[in-house]
């Protein structure tokens, strides 16, 4: 069982590093694929109320407890906030 929850960390590093792009249209939620990177990084600065460049689930749920859903899949490191590349994991998979 740890070693699919590793291969699964793995498989959603390799796609967010290989950028939205390479998801599958089947999880891109109609949603998301209204926002440019530039809004991306908008709405993450505007989230970011400490300006640490993290996003606790505090902050998340400020900026739209509709994502809340998805956070602990988004959190790829499981340090209990989101860097700014999860968050645009999370935005691109939407809820």
């Amino acid at each position: 069982m740890r070693n699919a929850s590793l291969y699964t960390a793995a498989l959603w590093l390799l796609l967010l590093s290989l950028g939205s792009a390479a998801l599958p249209i089947s999880w891109v939620s109609p949603r998301a694929t209204a926002y440019s990177l530039d809004e991306i990084d908008w709405i993450r600065m505007k989230a970011d109320l400490n300006g640490d460049g993290v996003l606790s689930r505090e902050e998340i749920w400020e900026e739209d407890a509709s994502l809340l859903a998805k956070f602990d899949d988004a959190d790829l490191d499981h340090d209990g906030t989101l860097s700014p590349g999860e968050f645009e994991l999370l935005l691109i998979t939407g809820s």
